[in-house]
């Protein structure tokens, strides 16, 4: 349960930290808040309870979940942005910068 709690505090800086210096605005760093409370447990809890059989699933499967998760978050920033294209490239930024660095971290080095 560490590591959830781990990788979402993680998210949440981390997008927290981006999603400011893009928008300017605390209310787009309480929404990512929110929309990271949602998807990135429920992406950990999947990935920490269905897909530990093998390194191939493993990869699949989050490559698969991550898909998922953009398009949940552009869904959901889009409520708030309204404006499609936008949420879709904000969504993307969050996402792609919040999963490098979780690589980087857990990269055997």
């Amino acid at each position: 349960m560490w590591e959830i709690n781990k990788a979402l505090m993680l998210t949440i800086i981390i997008e927290g930290i981006v999603i400011f210096l893009l928008k300017r605005k605390f209310i787009f760093v309480l929404y990512s808040i929110i929309i990271n409370i949602i998807t990135n447990l429920s992406l950990n809890i999947i990935v920490s309870n269905c897909l530990q059989s093998n390194l191939l699933i493993y990869i699949i499967g989050v490559v698969i979940l991550e898909i998922v998760v953009l398009f949940a978050e552009v869904l959901m920033y889009n409520i708030i942005i309204k404006k499609f294209k936008e949420s879709f490239i904000l969504s993307l930024i969050l996402n792609v910068i919040s999963l490098s660095f979780g690589f980087l971290m857990y990269l055997p080095i």
